[in-house]
């Protein structure tokens, strides 16, 4: 069976202000609970058939698993906008 998970919310790199996205906040159906997830966690979620979207200003956007350099991250579906979904999303912290 397929899981989606909802993403809520970003977790920058160090409170970086720029596009150094290092966990994904999710909503779980399932359990009815956010929860922060690595990218790398959700990029191999993804790859195993999970699917992580976010909903945003009355937008539905999928969180599809890219590649440069090399390098696997995670990015939204292209919707028109300038800037990414993910980072419209509200920045969470982790508790120390």
């Amino acid at each position: 069976m397929t899981k989606g998970y909802l993403v809520v919310g970003i977790i920058l790199k160090d409170g970086s202000k720029h596009e150094h996205i290092t966990y994904l906040v999710c909503w779980n159906p399932s359990t009815k609970a956010t929860n922060a997830v690595s990218v790398n966690y959700v990029i191999s979620d993804i790859k195993s058939g999970s699917y992580y979207f976010t909903h945003y200003n009355n937008t539905t956007a999928n969180v599809d698993v890219s590649s440069r350099n090399g390098v696997e991250y995670v990015k939204t579906d292209p919707d028109g906008s300038i800037n990414d979904n993910l980072l419209k999303l509200p920045v969470y912290s982790l508790a120390s």
